[in-house]
């Protein structure tokens, strides 16, 4: 039976930023989508109203994958249609709880730092550097001369501010993993592993990369997702 992927970007970028990782899932096997960037210009955009938007666009037996902020949409989209969600893959993502807005738990100073020399504030506005300046502070993994960069964007400073909300025991019971990027300056391995806690995760990954490991290094990223597909979750009754 082919597997049906959605995938949904994280801050800054949009659906094509994973088109290089699409590449290395076999075509026999896999159907592929990215989501678009929605609701992400507006000055005070509603996490509510993208997941809704979102859960409008996947159909059931999907499995999401999910880039950092967009953890905190997957999750917020399992609390509307868990129905529709087979699983959720989160890569460097955030997990924030029932309840919680999406980085309310976040207190590590030398990853917002790092984010801070990467984008300007403006006007509530939070706008991505040049575009060699941001991905070099964002991941210094990239090789920036032989990486085709994807587009960048800006978001509303309040796009994390709403609080999401879920079954927790749905959720828990829910097949997940967690890919920790393990050179990642942004959002650090300690941030990373504080989001998995509690979060009823069932397997994780480490990989050798930086924030954005669909462009520094895809194929790694894709065997990652592909591996952890390939072994079903038993998840345990009562879990």
């Amino acid at each position: 039976m082919r597997k049906k992927l959605v995938f949904i970007p994280g801050l800054h970028l949009d659906e094509k930023s994973w088109d290089s990782m699409k590449e290395f899932f076999p075509k026999d096997e896999f159907d592929l989508e990215a989501l678009p960037r929605i609701d992400r210009e507006l000055a005070s955009p509603s996490i509510t109203t993208i997941a809704q938007k979102c859960s409008e666009l996947i159909t059931a037996n999907s499995v999401l994958v999910v880039h950092s902020f967009a953890g905190a949409i997957a999750t917020a989209m399992f609390g509307i249609c868990p129905e529709k969600i087979k699983s959720i893959i989160y890569v460097s993502a955030a997990i924030p709880k029932n309840g919680e807005t999406t980085f309310e738990r976040v207190t590590d100073k030398e990853g917002q730092a790092n984010y801070a020399k990467a984008v300007t504030v403006e006007n509530k506005i939070v706008s991505p550097r040049e575009k060699n300046i941001f991905f070099a502070e964002m991941d210094p993994k990239i090789d920036l001369k032989n990486t085709k960069l994807p587009k960048i964007y800006p978001e509303s400073s309040k796009i994390s501010s709403g609080v999401v909300t879920f079954d927790e025991a749905k959720f828990r019971a829910l097949p997940k993993m967690y890919i920790i990027t393990d050179n990642d300056n942004v959002v650090t391995v300690d941030t990373q592993r504080m989001f998995l806690k509690g979060a009823g995760i069932h397997k994780t990954a480490v990989i050798p990369t930086g924030h954005f490991p669909m462009i520094s290094n895809p194929k790694v990223l894709a065997d990652t997702i592909i591996s952890f597909l390939k072994v079903p979750v038993v998840v345990a009754k009562g879990a």
